[in-house]
């Protein structure tokens, strides 16, 4: 997406001010090219078109890549890409190999996959792009619920604008923390949104026509204030606990106890938005007898506590 190339660069502007006002140094920290793959240009998905400095087939060596993403329309449309960028493969690789950082967000994430170069790697994507890699790409510890993830060179984000925290990582590796810091300030990056976790839905997660699967969707509804485990599930659906992880993960790209967990926190947030009902009080309607266990978890989710995510939905539904 166009924010993501140009989100990098107002980040990187900014960091080069503040750099050059601390230090004194007359030069920029950061400077960068845009690498088009197969064309002279490099065209956003919104149609916006911004001139490349360098062919891929022409680069030799940065410092830095970063991979932004492209927007989402369907995991045909995403696997289409992935196979078109065979050729350049190669290219690819070679780039990464002389950086020393590489980085990649958003459905930027399976591309660079595809290539191999995050095979056993620990690193995250877009939060709905879990069915897509268990279809698709094999091999990567992937856990959608970060926010960023880094092994060795390789430091992955989640959705389109979790590039704000990717290049406040950059500038804190190169400049340091009190650098970094300042411009998050000045540009409002929350360092402290982690997880992505916060965003999960279920009406986002892919559709499918399972009906067995449906059913069980519906009586896991009908039932979060009882105690759910994997095997009550499995048994519903006469298979094996392992049988009904595979068929979580493949058609819903989440664990079966996950898609429970994500369940139980909507509903969290219903009540909090239309009732009166206390923390203690929600937390007991949805199985949880220790609503501590039930707050601890809603943080985890969301990123906030139960009284301060009622206090934000009411400023901006008023």
């Amino acid at each position: 997406m166009a924010t993501a190339v140009t989100g990098v660069i107002d980040v990187l502007n900014v960091a080069n001010s503040i750099y050059k006002k601390r230090t004194g140094a007359n030069a920029d920290a950061f400077s960068w090219q845009l690498i088009g793959v197969d064309k002279k240009y490099v065209e956003s998905s919104q149609g916006l078109v911004f001139k490349a400095d360098v062919w891929l087939e022409e680069t030799t060596e940065f410092d830095v890549v970063i991979w932004p993403g492209s927007q989402y329309r369907s995991d045909t449309e995403l696997w289409q890409l992935c196979k078109s960028l065979m050729p350049f493969h190669q290219h690819i690789k070679k780039l990464a190999e002389s950086a020393e950082l590489v980085m990649s967000g958003c459905t930027a994430v399976p591309l660079l996959a595809h290539t191999g170069l995050l095979k056993d790697k620990k690193i995250t994507a877009s939060w709905w792009l879990d069915s897509f890699f268990q279809r698709h790409i094999k091999g990567c510890k992937l856990d959608t619920s970060e926010m960023l993830r880094l092994d060795g060179k390789f430091l992955t984000c989640g959705a389109t604008s979790s590039f704000l925290l990717l290049t406040w990582y950059l500038v804190r590796h190169y400049l340091g923390k009190d650098i970094a810091d300042t411009v998050a300030r000045y540009l409002l990056i929350d360092t402290e949104q982690v997880k992505q976790s916060a965003f999960f839905a279920l009406n986002d997660l892919p559709a499918h026509q399972d009906g067995e699967m449906r059913k069980l969707e519906q009586w896991i509804s009908d039932h979060l204030e009882t105690s759910i485990d994997v095997s009550t599930m499995a048994y519903k659906l006469n298979i094996s606990e392992r049988t009904l992880t595979r068929r979580f993960k493949k058609l819903l790209g989440v664990a079966p106890m996950q898609y429970v967990q994500i369940a139980r926190i909507e509903r969290a947030c219903g009540l909090l938005k239309t009732t009166n009902k206390t923390a203690q009080q929600i937390a007991l309607s949805l199985g949880y007898q220790d609503d501590a266990a039930f707050r601890k978890l809603f943080i985890k989710h969301k990123g906030v506590g139960m009284g301060e995510y009622r206090r934000n939905r009411e400023f901006f539904e008023s």
